[in-house]
């Protein structure tokens, strides 16, 4: 089961990104509309942000059980761990691997070598294509 989450079609994206998620909110350029490869990729992103916010609220929950202040700015914390985390390389490299894995199975083609090519030239990671299509083709 899929969490909620809302899409919205959009020109008002770079050039070169078809999608992008920000917490629940997923914006895809039109041209994309019918690519379930590219709403599979961002759904994979909804539910890494969701897994933040998860480990939020665990946190929240047992401090407001044993009393202790402050609790819901660890709901806070939860929200924008996702986002905060994308500031490591590794992660970023995981969550991106993670998605175009996801995104592959959609289409009749392999495009795991286009994907790793993504990942090596659009995220400032430090990473060969080749390096990317080892982590893509990994079990």
């Amino acid at each position: 089961m899929n969490p909620p989450y809302f899409v919205i079609y959009t020109d008002k994206l770079p050039a070169n990104v078809g999608g992008r998620a920000t917490g629940p909110v997923v914006r895809i350029k039109p041209e994309y509309r019918d690519d379930a490869g590219i709403h599979a990729h961002e759904l994979v992103h909804v539910k890494q942000w969701y897994t933040g916010l998860a480990v939020g609220l665990a946190v929240a929950a047992a401090m407001y059980l044993q009393a202790i202040d402050g609790w819901p700015l660890a709901i806070l914390f939860g929200a924008v761990l996702h986002p905060l985390a994308t500031a490591s390389k590794k992660y970023t490299f995981w969550k991106e691997v993670v998605a175009y894995r996801e995104q592959a199975k959609y289409y009749a083609d392999d495009r795991r070598l286009q994907f790793a090519s993504f990942i090596a030239l659009n995220y400032g990671l430090s990473v060969t294509t080749e390096q990317a299509y080892a982590a893509l083709i990994k079990d």
